[in-house]
């Protein structure tokens, strides 16, 4: 019995170093356990000196897979494969990791002949057995024990997930990891189309930055899981190497972006604003500077600032929230299980927990969930934006109608007064109007006691005068707005009221006046100088003249009015026209009162030039 226990002690004992595979084994399970390695640290030996080296250089591997954070050595993997049937059998070489710069299989079969493959990521996609993703070699096994040696090399992160799988068993690895795969980009592609739509309908800046986050991170994953190599780099290696670590950079950056914008950190927390903007400048200039080291230096720098990046975000949505930002705690949530998922892929990547291809992708699988829980977020957000916007317009609108009714009752009131002071006003000018009426008469009477001619006329010029006053007057009172006067409809009852007084001269009128409104400040100065020039040609121009014609003629350009006035009489000496009274007034009234300049001159008969400014009228209203 004791010889019994012996047996089975030495053959569990001889189990733990066993460095042997059963090709017949249909478990899906890493060989890691059951290969040997040993560490090349210049990367000096070649298969020759390998194969002389004894069982005890090499090291019995004591987890499923071979894990080093990264590492400039090279490390020779050992095990044996036993094909115990009597036929060949096709296995394939499954890596699960798709960025393993380079890889060399040596198999020494029973008879010492030796069979080698290269595949890696160094190599065209189109040398892989299988035109997938993951490195993979077939090999036909004769039967009985082969010998096999695995060279592996690389600058990313060595993670060496190794199976030995029967091509069955491989189909079924593939679709289980394509099923993951496929149903975290349909997912995040999905969300990325329904929130760019959204932010083209909506114009709302976080769903841009969000689209971008999540097509960067695409982009990423698509890369670093060969996809890229596969259907667009699969003639440039060295260009996919890049591919993949810089697109992880970029992703990093939008991430930030996002969380710039979502948590409105500019407004909210400008100083935390500042230290993004200083981590997002500091971050591009190291990845300038590490791509100009090599690709090295960037992948290294890619994998160790990842789970820094999602600490950062942590940070900057937990502190919103603890700050009044109750919109950050879907942000806060979306970002624990990106945070956890990067984590988990970044611990097995440094070898501080045990590699499992689910935990592996678990930054993939975090981002799926954050890409989910970050829609709610912004969905949440932009719901409590128009819910604050509705409830905005509605009092907007409270606040229009109270001002409606004020400005309406503030309307009435001043139509009252404006009512009140225009009927004032009218009786002001009737009263003025009456008033004048009285002086004319009066003077009339004063006119039929004086002897003297000369005196008679210059006492009759003064009543015209207070009559084109009378005239203004009277216009107020048929107009709604006094402070508009129509011009043309001014001069006519001038020309019409001294018309009847000198009917005898028949005098033809020739007006030719733009509809023009008048101000109050240029009402009496018109009216005095148009009655001036009419009395003047009445009184000395048409003596030896058939046909007596008086044109006025007002008219504008860009910046005044122009009034002509002229006469077909006898003309005059201008130096005596300018010296009298009647000139004197007329150029005191157009200088002083209306700013404007009056010229005299004979041009078969007597012409005036005057030129006023517009502001001389109304505001420079012209009605044509």
């Amino acid at each position: 019995m004791r010889i019994y226990y012996l047996i089975i002690l030495l053959v569990s004992f001889s189990s733990v170093f066993a460095t042997e595979i059963d090709l017949s084994n249909k478990n899906l399970t890493y060989e890691g356990k059951k290969m040997s390695y040993f560490e090349d640290k210049n990367s000096s030996y070649n298969i020759t000196k390998i194969k002389e080296l004894n069982n005890k250089s090499f090291t019995k591997q004591e987890k499923e897979v071979f894990l080093k954070f990264f590492t400039d050595s090279t490390y020779w993997f050992k095990f044996d494969a036993l094909n115990e049937t009597n036929n060949k059998l096709k296995r394939y070489f499954v890596f699960d990791t798709p960025w393993i710069d380079t890889i060399n299989i040596y198999i020494y079969d029973n008879q010492n002949r030796l069979t080698t493959y290269k595949l890696g990521t160094l190599l065209p996609f189109k040398e892989r057995s299988m035109k997938i993703n993951l490195l993979n070699q077939s090999h036909n096994f004769l039967n009985g024990k082969s010998t096999v040696y695995i060279q592996v090399k690389t600058r990313d992160p060595f993670i060496i997930p190794f199976s030995i799988l029967s091509e069955n068993n491989f189909y079924k690895k593939i679709m289980n990891m394509d099923l993951i795969v496929i149903s975290t980009y349909s997912i995040v592609f999905a969300i990325f189309i329904f929130n760019i739509l959204i932010f083209i309908i909506a114009r709302y800046k976080p769903y841009f930055y969000y689209s971008l986050y999540l097509l960067s991170y695409l982009f990423m994953s698509l890369s670093y899981d060969s996809h890229t190599f596969k259907y667009i780099f699969y003639d440039y290696p060295n260009i996919q190497n890049w591919i993949q670590s810089i697109t992880i950079l970029f992703y990093l950056v939008f991430s930030l972006l996002f969380a710039k914008s979502f948590l409105e950190l500019k407004d909210n927390f400008p100083k935390i604003n500042n230290y993004t903007n200083y981590i997002l400048i500091g971050h591009i200039g190291i990845c300038i500077l590490t791509s100009i080291l090599g690709y090295k230096y960037t992948i290294f720098y890619a994998s160790c600032i990842t789970p820094l990046f999602s600490i950062y975000m942590l940070f900057l949505g937990v502190y919103s929230f603890i700050r009044g930002n109750k919109k950050a705690i879907f942000f806060t949530l979306a970002t624990i299980f990106g945070c956890t998922g990067a984590f988990l892929t970044a611990s097995i990547a440094a070898s501080i927990i045990d590699y499992n291809w689910y935990m592996f992708k678990g930054v993939d699988i975090g981002t799926t969930i954050d890409s989910i829980l970050f829609s709610i977020a912004l969905a949440y957000r932009y719901t409590s934006l128009n819910l604050i916007l509705e409830s905005t317009k509605k009092e907007v609108t409270q606040l229009n109608k109270n001002l409606e009714k004020k400005v309406e009752e503030r309307t009435k009131e001043l139509d009252i007064q404006v009512k009140n002071k225009t009927v004032l006003l009218k009786e002001l000018s009737h009263r003025i109007k009456n008033n004048l009426q009285i002086i004319s008469a009066l003077l009339y009477m004063d006119k039929d006691k004086m002897l003297n001619e000369k005196d008679k006329d210059i006492l009759d010029e003064n009543i015209k005068r207070i009559k084109s006053i009378s005239i203004l007057y009277e216009s107020f009172l048929e107009i709604e707005n006094p402070n508009k006067i129509e011009l043309k409809k001014y001069i006519k009852e001038i020309v019409f009221e001294i018309k009847n007084s000198y009917s005898s001269l028949n005098i033809l009128y020739d007006l030719e006046i733009h509809k023009i409104l008048l101000n109050q400040n240029s009402l009496i100065p018109i009216g005095l100088v148009m009655n001036e020039l009419i009395l003047n040609s009445v009184k000395y121009a048409f003596k030896q003249t058939a046909n007596p014609k008086i044109s006025i003629c007002f008219f504008k350009d860009d910046k005044n009015i122009n009034f002509i006035y002229k006469d077909n009489g006898i003309g005059a000496n201008i130096d005596k026209v300018e010296s009298g009274f009647g000139f004197s007034l007329m150029k005191t009234l157009i200088s002083f009162q209306l700013n404007g300049k009056i010229n005299c001159k004979n041009n078969e008969g007597l012409e005036y030039n005057i030129t006023l400014p517009k502001n001389s009228f109304l505001d420079e209203e012209i009605l044509e």
